[in-house]
């Protein structure tokens, strides 16, 4: 990106502890390679029909700022024709039911009427992920390969060892 086009702010660059976010990409820097290798990944691994990538590490290497700052914004800009869903899961994840917690998110983020259609509420697409878990992958993802438009989700499960960790129902 040429000097003349980021956008400079006040303030420090520095978040401490916080995560960069997608909004910070410009300034964002250092994790090319691995933003490439997840990308390159994602990517071959979709042509797969298993568009999955897990990047583990020890904690507080960077791993959420990577995929947040690095990762999402140039899969965006990389494929700019397309309408983008990113929808990041934190703790609030595993808070409660997972499934329940999972399916509303998803439900009320993404602009995807077929999804209401198939499963009529979060609740319902709920329980058919905790019943029928790769059944109803395959309807999600047929309900999203009908939208109008081309349309990407990105579904970043962060903290995702809080599953193992604690007590949350599954």
């Amino acid at each position: 990106l040429p000097l003349s086009q980021i956008k400079i702010s006040s303030g420090s660059p520095f978040r401490g502890l916080k995560p960069f976010q997608p909004q910070h990409h410009q300034i964002f820097f250092g994790r090319d390679k691995a933003v490439a290798e997840i990308i390159e990944k994602l990517e071959r691994n979709t042509k797969q029909d298993h568009p999955l990538c897990l990047i583990k590490g020890a904690s507080g290497i960077g791993k959420t700022s990577t995929v947040l700052a690095g990762v999402i914004p140039n899969l965006m800009q990389k494929h700019s024709s397309a309408k983008w869903t990113p929808i990041t899961f934190g703790k609030e994840l595993y808070e409660g039911d997972i499934f329940n917690n999972f399916s509303r998110k998803i439900m009320e983020t993404m602009d995807v009427p077929e999804l209401y259609q198939i499963f009529l509420t979060p609740e319902k697409f709920a329980c058919e992920l905790r019943d029928t878990p790769s059944q109803t992958v395959k309807q999600f993802i047929g309900a999203i390969d009908k939208y109008e438009q081309p349309h990407y989700s990105i579904i970043f499960l962060d903290q995702l060892e809080e599953v193992f960790i604690n007590d949350a129902p599954t």
